[in-house]
């Protein structure tokens, strides 16, 4: 829709304009995804702001993935747009489809403490979301066998 064209291009005025002409944030694209995911994407914060400010409801609302607009933003490594996500109430243990969450539980109690020892009040540092991102990426388990035989290939 033009909605989700412009909240992925930040064109923040033109977001506001349309919803205040009947354009509702619930609104899908072919593979579920609200504006609020295409703003996350393209790390358009002003878009994110102004869809969250006419309304909430899409905040966690899932994609064909089962991926939330924070989800998105994390995984494409869009700092402004998770932050604002955050800050506005997005879920970060929300899951996916494959049962992954948008922040590693642990990790996201770890941030909430240093935020909280350190006094904290606005941005964390893009290598905690990045952290984040790679936490939370699915990992075949790393066994002895696998030494072996990548230094047996390394060996030939």
């Amino acid at each position: 829709t033009c909605l989700h064209t412009a909240s992925g291009n930040n064109s923040f005025g033109v977001v506001r304009e349309l919803l205040s002409r009947g354009a509702r944030s619930t609104w899908t694209d072919r593979l579920k995804r609200t504006p609020l995911h295409w703003a996350a994407e393209s790390n358009a914060r002003a878009a994110i702001q102004v869809i969250l400010e006419a309304s909430d409801e899409s905040i966690d609302a899932r994609d064909a993935a089962g991926q939330t607009a924070l989800a998105v933003a994390l995984v494409r490594g869009q700092a402004a747009a998770a932050e604002a996500l955050l800050e506005a109430g997005a879920d970060p243990l929300a899951l996916d489809r494959c049962s992954r969450r948008a922040v590693h539980p642990r990790l996201w109690a770890a941030v909430l403490e240093a935020r909280h020892q350190l006094k904290l009040q606005s941005r964390l540092p893009l290598l905690l979301w990045r952290q984040a991102v790679l936490a939370t990426r699915a990992e075949t388990p790393h066994t002895p066998e696998q030494d072996t035989s990548s230094s047996d290939a390394a060996s030939s």
